[in-house]
């Protein structure tokens, strides 16, 4: 099966259902965030967990690259040379942002780090904030 439709059935599956105002993105809507995020994303930090020899979906991760490590040493300038520093300092980001992160209910609360392999050193996007203190269930 394509990744979309796999992402798309763990959103389907692991969204609240108390978040009555965000409903999950359509196939179309994934198309399209993944078309934009292909510049700054990096294929070895997306991930699709599987059990049961890859029969059954368990969640996706998906994180990016800390941009804001380059971003720092530009000091607010792009032009004439921040864009050759930006070109020359992405090379060495060695953290990442979380970006996107879904579990289906099955498998929440199980501390089961098997079927996922680590993350660089990895912090949470700050809008991702939101989510702290809400009952998931």
């Amino acid at each position: 099966m394509s990744p979309i439709v796999d992402i798309k059935r763990i959103a389907d599956w692991a969204m609240p259902a108390k978040w009555s105002d965000v409903v999950p993105p359509t196939i179309a809507e994934l198309r399209e965030m993944g078309r934009k995020l292909r510049p700054p994303a990096d294929p070895g930090l997306c991930y699709i967990a599987r059990a049961n020899d890859g029969d059954e979906l368990i969640g996706v991760i998906i994180a990016l690259p800390d941009y804001n490590q380059v971003l720092a040493k530009l000091n607010g300038r792009l032009f004439p040379s921040g864009f050759l520093k930006f070109l020359w300092y992405r090379r060495s980001i060695d953290g990442t942002r979380f970006f996107v992160g879904f579990v289906v209910p099955e498998w929440r609360k199980r501390g089961d780090r098997g079927h996922l392999p680590p993350l660089r050193p990895c912090r949470p996007s700050p809008w991702l904030q939101v989510g702290r203190g809400v009952d998931y269930r």
